[in-house]
């Protein structure tokens, strides 16, 4: 596989792509890279039709910009969009955090299921969530890294079509307030804001 050198500012983040650090990935990720270079190179589509959308290296790509570097190292492939998107989710299965809301608007429940998901992980993130009873089996705790994103999906279960619309503008607007970058973030602050004024 040839790996080549590319300008930085010729590459395009895809308008998809769902994978999130947090802050503690970020400045791990972000220390690595200025110690050792970007040594895993970030996976490009050069189909006409996608030509340079980033399909894996999404976060480096941002930490490498950050950085100021002019060219990083890339892996090119040629494929449709359909194949492209399936593959930054098996790229990105079994690392960093998932953006919930455009996993859930950018993918088929189904497809995501083929490419390694259980229903558990998407089952409170999915536009089908109110067609679906809750499932007992699965439980809530305060421990591990995903407590925070199991809450916010557990809030999405309670919405519905009527309602649903007005959250996401009211969570927007809050994020707008927060300077918040994603829903987990929001809901956590607002909930703090609230906490702090009893």
């Amino acid at each position: 596989m040839k790996i080549i050198e590319h300008n930085i500012n010729e590459l395009i983040k895809s308008e998809y792509n769902p994978r999130e650090l947090s802050k503690k990935q970020h400045q791990e990720l972000t220390e690595s890279i200025t110690k050792f270079g970007l040594v895993d190179p970030i996976i490009i589509n050069t189909n006409s039709s996608r030509k340079n959308i980033i399909v894996g290296g999404h976060q480096r790509y941002e930490i490498c910009k950050q950085l100021g570097m002019k060219t990083v190292p890339c892996v090119e492939i040629d494929m449709s969009e359909e194949k492209e998107k399936e593959l930054n989710i098996r790229l990105n299965k079994n690392h960093g955090q998932w953006d919930f809301e455009i996993l859930a608007n950018n993918f088929d429940v189904d497809n995501l299921i083929d490419w390694g998901f259980t229903e558990k992980e998407i089952k409170f993130s999915t536009p089908e969530i109110n067609e679906v009873e809750q499932d007992e089996s699965i439980s809530f705790d305060d421990n591990g890294e995903d407590y925070m994103p199991s809450q916010v999906r557990m809030v999405q279960l309670f919405l519905d079509s009527n309602n649903e619309p007005v959250f996401k503008e009211m969570c927007q607007k809050l994020a707008d307030s927060y300077n918040t970058k994603n829903l987990t973030d929001t809901i956590f602050k607002a909930v703090e804001n609230e906490s702090n004024k009893l």
